[in-house]
């Protein structure tokens, strides 16, 4: 089984460490994890990487979200779902 990881809305203080928390806990299970970089943009680009521990271990002091949010006008447009999708 696999997990994607997307961030929503804005940013705040506490994103990474709920990141990096909910991706050490998938990874416990044996759940291969995928963060989706600068959330609908990201989809319809393809910029997805397999997330890891040495990753994770270096985001917890960092603000923000180091997935990045963004908004998209492309989305708005079937070709674009579709290819998110």
């Amino acid at each position: 089984m696999a997990i994607a990881i997307m961030t929503s809305s804005g940013d705040y203080a506490g994103m990474n460490p709920a990141i990096a928390h909910f991706v050490n806990y998938c990874l416990n299970k044996d759940l291969q994890t995928y963060f989706i970089y600068d959330r609908l943009e990201g989809l319809i680009d393809v910029k997805i990487r397999k997330a890891s521990y040495s990753l994770i271990s270096r985001i917890m002091h960092l603000e923000g979200t180091i997935l990045l949010s963004s908004r998209s006008k492309r989305f708005f447009k079937f070709k674009h779902r579709k290819s998110a999708y």
